[in-house]
Formats: C-alpha cells, structure tokens, sequence
C-alpha cells in the first residue's frame, strides 16, 4: 500500500520530464503532497547548534515526538530536552485541536507542569530552542497566507517548484504584507528552502535543507540536515535528526498534559 501511494503521488503530480519543460501541479496538489509526506506519527532525536551574532554558541539535545490527525484537526507534539545538564528534564506538550492551541511545559526546578496562558498561549513548544522555534514558524507560516505557485525548475538534478505566500500584518494605515518564498521538490514533497520578509522586505528567518541528507521513511521523506539563517536573533542555527523512527507505539501518557514529562520517549529510539 506504501508502494502504492508513493507512485500514485508522482502520477497525481505529473513529475515527468517532457520535451516542452516540466510540469506544474496545482496548489491543491502541492499542499496535498506536502502534508501526505509528513508521518501521521513520528519522532526523532535532534542536535540543534546555534550561534548568536555576538559569536556565543549554544548546543541542545533533544527528543521530538508528534502525532497528527488532519482529518480531525488534532496535533499532539512532545519536547523533551536531554541536554545540555541543566536543561535536562525539561520537557512541553503542545496539543491543538481545530484553531485552539495550548501548551504545558515542565520545568524539574519547580516540579509541576503548567499551562502557559495569557499572552504566550500561541507560542511553540518549540520557543526557547534557537533555530527549532525558527523552522517550525516558517513552516506553519504559509498556512495562514494566500499561495500561489510559480515556476518548476531544475536545480542541482532535482525538480523544484516555487511556492509564494501573502500574509496580511496590522489594519487600516497600517496595514502591509509579509512574504514568503520556498521551493518545493517534487520528487520528495519536501520543502527544501524559504525565506520569510517582512513589509519592508528586510529577511527575517531562512532555511535550507541539505538535500543530500534527505532520507526515504518507507513513502516518506524526511531531511537529516537544516540550516537555519537568519534566526529570529540574527544568529544562525543548524538542526540535525540524529535518530528517526516512523509510526511508533507511543506509551500511555505521552501527549497526555499531567504525564508527559514522565515518560521516557528516547527508548524509542536507536541510532540510525
């Protein structure tokens, strides 16, 4: 069946070099694409090196689990962070359910979890993590933004298409545009590169990933490798996936608000 959806991704697609040029997917199947390839359920173990624009450099290990179900609107994600020492144990849950997003962080010093609210209740689970917090944003960004597709292209012996996102900021006098711009690889439905501008077209964040980290998960393809620049300080940050697994049998409590931060979600994984 993974067989079968893989090929009945490139066929939906129409990826084939033709005499005239390559051809371009509709939004609806490029968006359609890009969410089949990522894993209902899924987790990693990442290293994320940041370094700030005064030369200070920082190191985080940590452990990522997520499970989704678009057709109900729900995404459970877990952190937990395994190093450095003093940040171990730390842990968030972020849990969104149709436009309502709450998160629960853990914290060892003070011993309980609790809910952030007020003002924050939108942040990431990934905020507080140079370059992670930087990639989620502009992955969601798009979301939120007219799109509109532009050209496919070859780069590098990979098929590309260009994928453009509007997003309306402030109101009245007021109001302008931030914009995005990615491309999308049409062999993988990963996105590969995006830079995100604000209304005055300065770069706010940036991504890239190395495609020759790309990896193939039975019908999924995840990158090994992303480098993030600039991040939200002006630093940059790189993200590696030192360990994947695939549609694994999370434990009891693992995205539950009173005991994710007991259980041990890096026995799930093995180098690889």
């Amino acid at each position: 069946m993974a067989a079968a959806s893989g090929w009945l991704r490139w066929g939906v697609l129409g990826l084939w070099a033709l005499s005239t040029g390559l051809m371009a997917a509709t939004i609806p199947e490029q968006m359609a694409c890009i969410e089949e390839n990522l894993p209902a359920q899924w987790m990693a173990r990442m290293t994320v090196r940041a370094t700030e624009p005064d030369g200070t450099r920082t190191e985080q290990v940590l452990i990522y689990a997520d499970r989704r179900d678009p057709s109900r609107e729900r995404v459970d994600t877990a952190l937990q962070l395994m190093s450095p020492t003093n940040l171990r144990g730390v842990a968030h849950l972020y849990v969104q359910r149709g436009d309502t997003r709450r998160q629960f962080s853990f914290l060892p010093a003070i011993g309980r979890v609790r809910e952030v609210k007020g003002g924050s209740a939108s942040l990431s689970v990934v905020e507080g993590v140079p370059g992670l917090a930087e990639l989620e944003s502009l992955w969601r960004w798009p979301r939120d933004a007219a799109i509109s597709m532009g050209p496919v292209a070859t780069e590098g012996g990979h098929a590309v298409q260009t994928i453009r996102a509007n997003r309306r900021v402030g109101a009245g006098d007021a109001a302008a545009f931030e914009r995005f711009e990615g491309h999308l690889d049409l062999r993988t439905c990963v996105i590969v590169a995006g830079q995100l501008t604000d209304p005055q077209g300065v770069p706010r964040l940036g991504m890239t990933v190395d495609r020759r980290s790309l990896q193939a998960y039975g019908p999924h393809w995840l990158p090994r490798r992303i480098d993030i620049a600039p991040t939200a300080s002006g630093g940059t940050a790189v993200i590696t996936l030192d360990a994947v697994r695939i549609a694994p049998d999370f434990p009891r409590g693992s995205f539950d608000p009173e005991r994710f931060h007991q259980v041990g979600l890096g026995a799930l994984l093995r180098p690889n």
